[in-house]
């Protein structure tokens, strides 16, 4: 399971989620796509704590971000030491997707900032990254690259159409693969 970094009580959380794809590394627009987040105490309660969605604007959808932002009242209310978090997308069809399940711990903001810098081992040194990208108020910046390869229903794919071959190309092409054939049935055996 992936590990964010902690969550500060009573401080909001953003994040933002970009779509690339993963075999040309471009973006996706997300026009029209929702993602959901949802926090719980367990993987297997997911959505019992808070849980919220979100959708790009035009802006957004180019760059193939969306973004969520957990509040600063949900955030002061938790009382586990860790939640359980997974992000979901809809690309439009009605049916949420899962892209990841995370976990985060939970931690009094300033006991946090006390002993970011600290160190040695323990539980917040391990918990944060030795680099952070921004501060504490900047949204989580998380990229999934996306093959549709992977999943039936996320249907991203870019309809090509080629010309049709002359006849005299299709022949030569057709004569060359019977050549191939030949050859590696004399090297193979029958």
């Amino acid at each position: 399971m992936i590990r964010l970094r902690p969550i500060l009580k009573g401080e909001g959380r953003s994040m933002r989620v970009t779509f690339t794809n993963a075999d040309t590394e471009q973006v996706i627009d997300t026009t029209g796509w929702t993602l959901k987040v949802r926090l719980g105490r367990s993987p297997h309660a997911l959505g019992d704590i808070y849980e919220v969605t979100g959708t790009p604007d035009a802006a957004q959808a180019a760059l193939g971000q969306i973004s969520c932002t957990i509040a600063d009242t949900v955030t002061s209310a938790l009382t586990v030491s860790s939640v359980a978090l997974d992000i979901l997308v809809d690309t439009g069809s009605g049916e949420f997707i899962p892209l990841m399940l995370a976990v985060a711990p939970v931690l009094d903001a300033e006991l946090h900032r006390q002993n970011y810098y600290r160190q040695g081992s323990g539980p917040i040194v391990g918990e944060t990254p030795v680099y952070v990208q921004g501060g504490s108020q900047e949204p989580d910046n998380i990229t999934i690259n996306v093959s549709n390869d992977m999943d039936p229903t996320f249907d991203l794919g870019v309809m090509v159409k080629f010309n049709q071959l002359d006849p005299a190309t299709l022949e030569y092409l057709e004569a060359l693969q019977a050549d191939v054939t030949q050859k590696h049935t004399e090297v193979m055996g029958a």
